[in-house]
């Protein structure tokens, strides 16, 4: 359950917690390892990788349990005890003795910080390494500054709280001359992210990140991004993080997107990157400096490979979720065998399935761009590209907290997740960028997006009584305010929603129909519960499960009455799919468990899908509606411009390849033209012909059109007689 914006936050009793028996730092490109067990501090170079001569930290019976290493010398503590050193290890001083055991030291220039903060107190005190006499102190309670780093160009230390729930990021600022400002838990969020313990703070100092993988500002502290569990992070050029969990080394872009991943031999507990290299570091007792170590070359750091393909012919299983792409296959996900399986309505069979990186916990699919979206619990979102030869997983888009939803809202991507007070949904542009999002938002099992009016519908399956709710998405990819039905009762709230063709009416599982803008409830609809539904050929068709039969039913009219009934074979309903204007697919999945694919007609009658683009009847009508207008011109220009030239094999309910070539071409859209103007002065025997077509063909291509030629010749042009023009279209068709 989530919080209320009046939540306090409560004590906990803290369990007792162990120092590191290790501190390991880095100064200057060279690795000091502290042990607390032995006052030897072994070296190793980063550059050269290569153990350096160990120093030996003087008057030390033991090693230091957190230690800091800088140009002015070596700084270590002992528990409560905080000594200096010069850089090899003799002429020691003592700083300072305090109430608690020293966890983290930082410095910046002349200034020394040590961190003592302990249960619910964040405790610091500032010396002045030029006379090593004490500054300033402070003392914060409730927020502990746990886990510190520092950001010298901020004067910032960053750390997490202790003992605190909500946990939270928190802080404390000093002045150059080390007198200490605020030191309070101060982040926006308030245990929206998960908790953490430890703190790194980015090269550039723009970003601080805990070991949970929040990725934080450190302007403001809100919320930047999200990387992996970390143990341990270092950076190639100061900007790319390399994150150590486990025996787990993972490379991130810029955009904190994974680019690869490496398995050690073991679960180490340190990482150096260099140029070329990431150097993992293993305590091992038999080794002379007491580690062992591992370089894994940067060219191992490829993005990960998924299994392969699988073919789904005759397999049992069930498919997690379906779709139609613009090329007509039918993409079915099977979480279980981890792949995306591709069948073809032209053949009847199944094309090479795309194996995927593991099970995703949503998919969506982008009509316009032929783009799908995965994402995994990780909360990290895959695009993959199905114009591609071999599709595979690309790194898109980092979600902060676990996935629990995904939709296409026209040009955007939707995704939620359950960061936030309850859920917060987003809005992300095709290049991966984030266009808004709104918080104290609901779970629902679906999103589905209605282009008319750009409201994503859905329930609120969290909260009892549900709801039917839209949110308007602006052009802009802005959210607005949620807007819930007159109905704030049980009422019939049942899954799956669908959007009626003309976007008016929402029809639900339970066979209520609503109003799209009003969300009142239409006094008809169904007489009985669905499974899915599809608005097919103008009016609705659903599927549902009756005494272990699969049932497909028409409804007609505004009182939807019920018109026809078909069986299926025994087994369960699934779902439907439009394949084309004039053709539908039922999914059902018999007794065998082998997923059954039946192509209907808009008669709902057994069918099947033509599998050349070329009009054998007659070749210029490309959308088979009996007449030859400028609008077949305009079919053939869209296919071009979505996918360039193709093959002539494929879903044939638009036929463009006029000339019966092979392939789809500026020709084909020739061919039609140059057969308008020969008959623009009449109208051909058992042809409509638009009388207009000329004006309708300038207004209709507005926009530019690169690959047309420059000119046809003189009464061929598309606009009649006279100077030829380009051929254009409008951009908003």
């Amino acid at each position: 359950m989530k919080k209320h914006p009046s939540y306090k936050p409560r004590l906990e009793k803290l369990e007792d917690r162990r120092v590191l028996a290790a501190s390991i730092v880095e100064f200057n490109d060279v690795g000091y390892f502290f042990d607390s067990s032995s006052p030897v501090v072994a070296r190793y170079d980063i550059a050269q990788s290569t153990w350096l001569a160990p120093i030996t930290l003087q008057n030390a019976t033991t090693g230091p349990q957190t230690a800091h290493v800088d140009a002015n010398g070596i700084y270590a503590a002992f528990g409560q005890t905080a000594y200096r050193y010069n850089n090899s290890g003799t002429g020691r001083t003592r700083l300072i003795n305090l109430p608690s055991s020293i966890s983290a030291i930082h410095s910046d220039g002349n200034l020394l910080f040590l961190n003592y903060s302990i249960d619910l107190y964040a405790r610091f005190v500032s010396i002045n390494k030029n006379n090593n006499t004490l500054i300033d102190s402070v003392e914060n309670y409730v927020y502990a500054v746990s886990g510190s780093s520092i950001a010298p160009n901020r004067n910032t230390i960053y750390g997490r709280s202790l003992g605190v729930s909500p946990s939270d990021i928190t802080f404390v600022t000093y002045t150059d001359n080390g007198r200490f400002g605020f030191a309070r838990g101060d982040g926006p969020y308030h245990g929206d992210y998960p908790g953490a313990s430890r703190t790194w703070v980015f090269p550039d100092e723009s970003k601080v990140v805990d070991n949970s993988g929040i990725v934080y500002a450190t302007s403001d502290l809100t919320y930047a991004n999200r990387l992996g569990p970390i143990e341990d992070i270092d950076f190639l050029e100061s900007q790319l993080p390399f994150i150590l969990n486990g025996d787990e080394v993972t490379a991130y872009s810029r955009a904190f997107l994974p680019t690869g991943s490496v398995t050690l031999d073991e679960s180490a507990i340190k990482i150096f990157v260099t140029g070329d290299s990431v150097i993992a570091f293993f305590p091992d007792t038999a080794a002379s400096n007491g580690y062992r170590t591992q370089s894994i070359p940067m060219t191992d750091f490829k993005p990960a490979d998924p299994n392969d393909p699988i073919d789904p012919t005759g397999l049992t299983y069930w498919p997690d979720w379906t779709t139609v792409s613009t090329q007509g296959q039918v993409l079915l996900l099977s979480k279980s065998y981890q792949s995306l399986f591709r069948w073809n309505p032209t053949t009847l069979a199944y094309d090479t399935s795309i194996p995927l990186l593991g099970s995703p916990s949503h998919v969506t699919y982008a009509r316009e761009t032929e783009l799908l979206y995965v994402v995994y619990a990780s909360g990290l979102i895959y695009k993959i590209d199905l114009k591609q030869e071999s599709p595979r997983e690309v790194p898109f888009f980092q979600l902060p907290g676990s996935p629990a939803g995904l939709s296409m809202a026209g040009e955007f991507l939707f995704a939620v997740d359950d960061a936030g007070a309850w859920y917060t949904h987003y809005v992300i542009s095709t290049g991966g960028s984030l266009k808004h999002s709104r918080d104290w938002n609901y779970y629902s099992k679906e999103y589905v997006w209605n282009p008319t009016n750009r409201r994503m519908y859905f329930f609120r399956d969290d909260t009892s009584p549900s709801d039917l709710i839209y949110e308007t998405i602006s052009s802009a990819g802005v959210l607005q305010e949620p807007v819930d039905s007159p109905y704030h009762i049980e009422f019939g709230w049942e899954h799956p929603i669908r959007i009626s063709g003309d976007g008016q009416s929402v029809l639900l599982g339970s066979g209520s129909v609503f109003d799209a803008q009003s969300l009142e409830r239409n006094p008809y609809g169904l007489a009985n519960k669905v499974t899915d539904s599809l608005w097919f050929a103008g009016r609705w068709i659903t599927l549902r499960t009756i005494l272990q039969v699969p049932q497909l039913q028409e409804w007609n009219g505004p009182t939807y009455e019920l018109s026809r009934t078909l069986q299926f074979e025994q087994g369960f309903a699934h779902s439907l799919q439009l394949l084309t204007s004039k053709r539908m697919l039922a999914i059902t999945v018999p007794s065998d468990g082998v997923p059954a694919l039946t192509i209907l007609d808009d008669q709902l009658e057994a069918s099947s899908i033509n599998i050349r683009w070329h009009n054998a009847l007659n070749p210029r009508d490309v959308d088979d509606d009996q007449s030859i207008s400028p609008l077949d011109a305009l079919r053939i220009v869209d296919q071009i411009n979505k996918h360039g030239s193709r093959q002539s094999e494929g879903v044939g309910e638009i036929f463009c390849d006029v000339d019966n070539d092979g392939s789809i071409s500026p020709l084909d859209v020739l061919s039609v033209i140059n057969w308008l103007n020969s008959k623009s002065g009449g109208e051909a025997e058992g042809v409509g012909i638009q009388s207009d077509w000329a004006s309708t063909v300038e207004n209709l291509f507005a926009r530019e059109i690169d690959w047309l030629p420059e000119s046809v010749s003189e009464g061929s042009s598309p606009f009649g007689s006279g100077p030829s023009k380009r051929l254009r279209r409008s951009s908003n068709r």
